[in-house]
């Protein structure tokens, strides 16, 4: 099969995941509320501030607050003053808030437990080692292709300040 068969393959493999039930669940946890509870479960005495959970769930502000908003009507966050730097917003996960990211993640686990244990320990080992190395490959050629892009655009604009 070549690299483009392989591709188009892997098209209809994702598609396929993508009406499984347990596979949702799973990408519940890496969007919306489920990865900011999650981060927040990492920060549970200092808090943080609402540009970092943005910064490290790759979400925008407003997108931010949306999630905060919502978290906050669950009480699954709260959003208090830093007393060191009054112009600071410090959200931290609530009581409520660590019992659902715990089940939700618990859920996730158990989830995939049972997929890898029917694969095998020798094949999920190697799924683990394939993705990661995707990952890897798919980030690096992205990557490259933003230096690229933004080559081009530098080159372009050196151009027209040439013209």
């Amino acid at each position: 099969m070549s690299s483009r068969e392989n591709a188009e393959e892997l098209i209809h493999i994702i598609k396929d995941m993508s009406k499984n039930k347990a596979v949702n669940i799973m990408n519940s946890y890496s969007r919306g509320e489920m990865p900011v509870l999650g981060y927040l479960m990492h920060h549970l005495e200092e808090g943080v501030v609402p540009s970092e959970i943005g910064h490290v769930c790759q979400i925008s502000t407003a997108r931010v607050a949306n999630i905060l908003n919502a978290l906050e009507e669950k009480n699954l966050v709260t959003r208090e003053i830093d007393k060191n730097d009054r112009r600071k917003i410090l959200v931290r996960i609530t009581e409520t808030g660590k019992a659902k990211a715990m089940i939700a993640k618990d859920e996730i686990i158990t989830n995939l437990e049972k997929v890898l244990e029917e694969i095998g320990e020798n094949d999920s080992r190697e799924l683990l080692r394939l993705l990661r190395s995707f990952i890897e490959i798919a980030y690096r050629i992205n990557f490259m292709k933003d230096v690229k892009s933004k080559l081009m655009n530098e080159e372009g604009l050196k151009g027209e300040n040439n013209a």
